[in-house]
């Protein structure tokens, strides 16, 4: 009734992608208020700072996780309905063709995510501890700041593996086996 949501409904992928960006739109002022109470402009409550860290991070670590499993299970309902629409136990080629799709997704989705986290993690050790380093002639913290500005991009979903491998554009349900896609000549 009115919005209510049964505890056994699961919720979709762009709800817990749009509350998501939400929370960390709101996480970057926390990050100011951080920012000035480390510096020693203001060292009272610091319990409220602390839990304010705590579900901050907590937070959006949560959603990203759930955000994750929400296009997962999204993702392997399309593959079953596509599965079962192009002919289900009878064409067992088709079933094979499309397991073994799904498994090079899931890989090259789990390297994608690694790649992202090591970009993120390599840029910061550029920005904190490159202080006084250059990267051909540019500044080590810049590199950091792209490196990390790289790696969130790729975890809100742009293509930043444009043309290699982990492309996404080789995810597409087009790609599939078993439709009928005029041959390449």
């Amino acid at each position: 009734m009115f919005g209510y949501r049964s505890p056994l409904m699961k919720l979709s992928y762009k709800f817990y992608r749009d509350n998501f960006i939400k929370l960390a739109i709101l996480s970057i002022g926390c990050v100011g208020i951080f920012w000035d109470w480390f510096h020693g402009q203001s060292k009272e409550q610091p319990g409220v700072v602390t839990w304010m860290a705590v579900l901050m991070v907590v937070g959006n670590i949560g959603l990203f996780f759930a955000m994750r499993r929400a296009k997962r299970r999204e993702d392997a309902e399309k593959l079953r309905v596509l599965t079962v629409s192009s002919g289900g136990a009878r064409d067992a080629s088709a079933t094979e063709a499309a397991k073994s799709f799904a498994d090079a997704l899931q890989k090259r989705k789990r390297m994608r995510f690694i790649m992202e986290c090591w970009a993120i993690g390599g840029g910061t050790l550029f920005s904190v501890f490159g202080r006084a380093e250059l990267v051909e002639g540019i500044p080590a913290p810049w590199v950091g700041y792209i490196f990390i500005l790289v790696g969130i991009l790729g975890l809100f979903g742009v293509n930043v593996f444009y043309g290699g491998p982990l492309d996404l554009r080789l995810d597409r349900q087009e790609n599939l086996p078993g439709k009928n896609v005029p041959a390449k000549r």
